[in-house]
C-alpha cells in the first residue's frame, strides 16, 4: 500500500509540471519508473509506476467516467480502486489468495474479506425478517438515529436496528417487552436523559436480543435492537 500512495503523490507533482506533452517518463534513482500518458479525453490521463521491486500500479483519470487505481505487488498481492459519481469500489487480493472487497456509496457502506466476515450498513439494510423483531410502530430510520447494519464472522450473525420515534423510552420498551424472553428490563431518568432498555433477552429462534431507548430531551428518542444469531 505504501508504494501505491507513493507512485499517486509522484503522479501529482509530476502532472502539475508536464504541461501538454502526451507523454513524460520519470525514472527514480532507485530505478523506480514513471509513465504518464495524455489520453485526449476531458481530464483524462493514464498513469504506470513500477517500483525497483517489481511491484505496480496503474491510474487512470477520466472527466468523465472517474478514477480507478489498479496495483500489484511483489508478493502478488493486487489492489483496485474506483471511484467515480456513484461512489468508491475497492477490491483486494492479498499473497494468500484471500479477497476484501468495500463498497462506499451515497446508501452507506458494505465490506467482505473472503474469510467469512462482513459488514452491511446503511439506510434500508435491516428488515424485520433479518432483526427477527417487528420494528417500532411508526419510527423510522433518519439522521438522528445513526445508521443500520448488518455483519458476519464465522461464529455468528449480528444485526442492529436504528431508529427513532417521538415516543417516550419506556414506551418502546413496553412494546418488545412481551416479545423477547429472560430478559431484564430497566429505566433511567439522569440529567435530563432517559434511557430503558432490555437486556440479556432471548428469541425463540435462540438468538440474543437487546433493546436500548434514549431520548435527550432534545431530540426524537433513539430506538437500538441488536439481535446476535450464533452459528450452528
Amino acid at each position: 500500500m505504501k508504494t501505491y500512495t507513493l507512485f499517486a503523490a509522484l503522479a501529482a507533482v509530476v502532472v502539475a509540471g508536464c504541461g501538454h506533452k502526451d507523454e513524460t517518463v520519470v525514472t527514480g534513482v532507485d530505478g523506480s519508473k514513471m509513465t504518464i500518458k495524455d489520453t485526449g479525453s476531458t481530464g483524462g490521463m493514464v498513469i504506470e509506476g513500477e517500483g525497483k521491486d517489481g511491484s505496480k500500479v496503474t491510474e487512470t483519470v477520466d472527466g468523465n467516467s472517474g478514477v480507478k487505481i489498479e496495483g500489484t505487488g511483489k508478493d502478488g498481492t493486487t489492489y483496485s480502486q474506483t471511484t467515480n459519481a456513484a461512489g468508491t469500489t475497492i477490491q483486494g487480493t492479498d499473497k494468500n489468495g484471500n479477497k476484501v472487497s468495500e463498497t462506499i456509496n451515497g446508501n452507506g457502506m458494505s465490506a467482505s474479506d473472503g474469510k467469512g466476515n462482513s459488514t452491511n450498513m446503511g439506510a434500508g439494510v435491516v428488515t424485520e425478517s433479518a432483526l427477527g423483531l417487528p420494528f417500532y410502530p411508526g419510527s423510522e430510520e433518519g439522521k438522528d438515529s445513526g445508521l443500520s447494519m448488518k455483519s458476519e464472522d464465522p461464529k455468528a450473525k449480528s444485526v442492529i436496528s436504528s431508529r427513532s420515534t417521538k415516543d417516550d423510552p419506556d414506551k418502546v420498551i413496553a412494546f418488545y417487552k412481551d416479545k423477547i424472553t429472560g430478559g431484564q428490563s430497566s429505566s433511567a431518568n439522569a440529567g435530563g436523559t432517559k434511557v430503558a432498555g432490555i437486556t440479556g433477552g432471548k428469541l425463540s429462534n435462540g438468538a440474543e436480543a437487546n433493546v436500548t431507548a434514549i431520548n435527550d430531551g432534545k431530540r426524537d428518542t433513539v430506538i437500538m435492537v441488536t439481535v446476535k444469531i450464533p452459528k450452528s
